[in-house]
């Protein structure tokens, strides 16, 4: 599975949790920042998706943009893109830093624990 696929994949898995059913039970406040997180996600990836190239190539620049963002506006937590949207600065390298991590996580290679009473003979 490529990057890129694998970012999608995730899209659609966000897109189901936020296609407009909300969550049955459970405190709203616990449910509404879930909604809110997964919107951002959702909203975040389809950005980076839209762009042509490699992922992660898109993923890095994102973040130096808004780690530039955060650096010049200390003062101001969000801001708001042509889009009329808006975007939480820390949600938005928090969110970044947890894509690369499941990118990364990709790479690793899957172990399988070795049974000792297993016997292959």
């Amino acid at each position: 599975m490529t990057d890129r696929e694998f970012l999608q994949e995730r899209l659609r898995t966000l897109h189901s949790l936020t296609g407009g059913a909300r969550l049955s039970g459970g405190n709203p406040g616990l449910q509404g920042a879930l909604q809110a997180n997964w919107l951002a996600e959702e909203r975040l990836l389809a950005r980076i998706l839209a762009e042509p190239g490699e992922v992660r190539v898109t993923l890095t620049r994102w973040q130096e943009r808004t780690q530039a963002f955060v650096h010049h506006n200390p003062d101001r937590p969000s801001w708001t893109d042509g889009q009329g949207s808006t975007w939480l600065a820390a949600q938005v390298l928090a969110l970044l830093a947890d894509l690369h991590a499941r990118l990364e996580a990709l790479d690793q290679p899957v172990e399988f624990a070795d049974d000792e009473g297993d016997n292959d003979e």
